[in-house]
């Protein structure tokens, strides 16, 4: 869940009438964002071309861009995962902006602004994927609850490459199993089980 920053006045050489879709998976949140964002100029129009895609609960975000053809519209995705091999399948669909954030507000009104002039850009914290783009691939599947036979399928692989990618994925991650894998994807490492035995890293 994202904690609302504070709302910064706008800016004096902010650009009136900026149109911009809100599509969250949080109804509550959808409305508190545009009323948040309406007095700093903008205007919500819900067939507006530059579309924020807000990714609450995470996983929505990922989803509607599966799901969706948004070719046609100018798409900026903001989510609060801490996962960088999330963030790198987002990626994937071309966003113009994608924001990676616990903060909202501010940094979404300012990338609706800038997108309104064209720019382009990634706002991720400094942390890098140690997997490679097939083992990435194998994540986000096993992640959706995919059998290893079931992804082999997908992804045109043989299950045997299917279960070295596997256990190239748990060592590198350093996670015991899919379920872990799964809860470390969509950004809720907080649930892994912790030994009490084990001292604290």
């Amino acid at each position: 869940m994202y904690p609302l920053d504070p709302v910064p006045p706008p800016a004096s050489d902010s650009p009136t009438a900026v149109r911009f879709a809100l599509w969250c998976g949080m109804p509550p949140l959808t409305r508190l964002i545009i009323e948040r964002l309406i007095p700093l100029g903008f205007v919500f129009d819900p067939q507006a071309d530059t579309l924020a895609l807000i990714d609450a609960p995470i996983g929505f975000a990922l989803q509607t861009l599966d799901t969706h053809d948004l070719a046609a519209r100018l798409i900026i995705v903001a989510t609060s995962s801490p996962c960088p091999e999330y963030w790198a399948d987002l990626s994937t669909y071309d966003p113009a902006i994608l924001l990676v954030s616990t903060e909202l507000d501010a940094p979404l009104a300012a990338a609706l602004e800038q997108a309104a002039h064209g720019a382009r850009y990634q706002r991720l914290p400094p942390v890098q994927s140690l997997l490679t783009a097939q083992e990435r691939t194998v994540l986000r599947a096993v992640a959706r609850g995919y059998s290893n036979e079931q992804i082999a399928q997908r992804a045109g692989l043989s299950p045997k490459r299917v279960a070295n990618l596997l256990t190239a994925i748990y060592a590198k991650l350093q996670l015991p199993n899919r379920v872990a894998l799964a809860l470390y994807y969509w950004g809720r490492s907080d649930l892994l089980a912790v030994n009490p035995e084990a001292p604290p890293t």
